[in-house]
């Protein structure tokens, strides 16, 4: 009879680095103050190497099982906050952001938690938080297989539509895909994004965070 083992299998995240105007790198590393954005910001960003009007947003394509029926819906995600980092450090980089320095992140989890626990004090719910790599794509679009039952949830009866049916396929859909498609125009940025979602209604299009936890987490690099 053979001894079972226990084989630990691990995954490997090297730093990321954020890259930022000097002062606000200082701001970080002195004050502990650091901005997190939501997707609205995004949008709408005066930096146009960083303005992606979309973000947030695909189109949702769901195929029936067995039929030849679709669903096609146009999804948005919002009341979460992310940061965005890349997995490069690169001074071609820094140029086509327009900023001078950058920082660190060494323990990504460390860092998130410190985030969870400074916008808890801000009076944001926290409902949940991921992060992970950025998938480039040649369109805003999601494709899913859907069963029969899914549609029927929505059918149109006596001219309405069940809309929280309609929101939840959306969502099962979109699956986690639509928090990191970017289009391959933005590929060599290699970013890795960081959310967190909260359930506070019309949340700001950014907060300065006061999170001096995190800078333990975090350290200056030369670019």
């Amino acid at each position: 009879m053979f001894e079972q083992k226990i084989i630990q299998i691990n995954s490997y995240i090297p730093p990321l680095y954020r890259y930022l105007e000097k002062q606000f790198v200082d701001l970080f590393f002195t004050m502990g103050i650091l901005r997190i954005s939501s997707f609205e910001h995004f949008a709408a960003h005066s930096n146009e190497t960083r303005l992606d009007t979309q973000e947030g947003r695909a189109n949702l394509i769901g195929n029936c099982q067995n039929t030849d029926m679709r669903v096609e819906i146009g999804f948005g995600i919002g009341n979460c906050f992310v940061l965005c980092t890349s997995l490069l450090k690169s001074k071609n980089l820094a140029n086509k952001f327009k900023v001078n320095s950058c920082f660190r992140i060494n323990n990504y989890n460390g860092f998130m938690i410190s985030v969870i626990e400074a916008l808890q004090a801000n009076n944001y719910n926290i409902i949940g938080g991921l992060h992970g790599v950025c998938k480039y794509v040649d369109k805003r679009e999601i494709v899913s297989t859907i069963a029969q039952k899914d549609i029927d949830k929505i059918n149109i009866k006596d001219n309405t539509m069940n809309f929280n049916a309609l929101f939840e396929l959306g969502a099962k859909i979109a699956n986690n895909d639509i928090y990191f498609i970017k289009m391959n125009n933005y590929a060599e940025e290699h970013e890795y994004r960081m959310i967190w979602n909260t359930n506070n209604k019309n949340i700001p299009k950014y907060v300065d965070l006061y999170v001096p936890n995190a800078v333990q987490f975090c350290e200056k690099v030369e670019i």
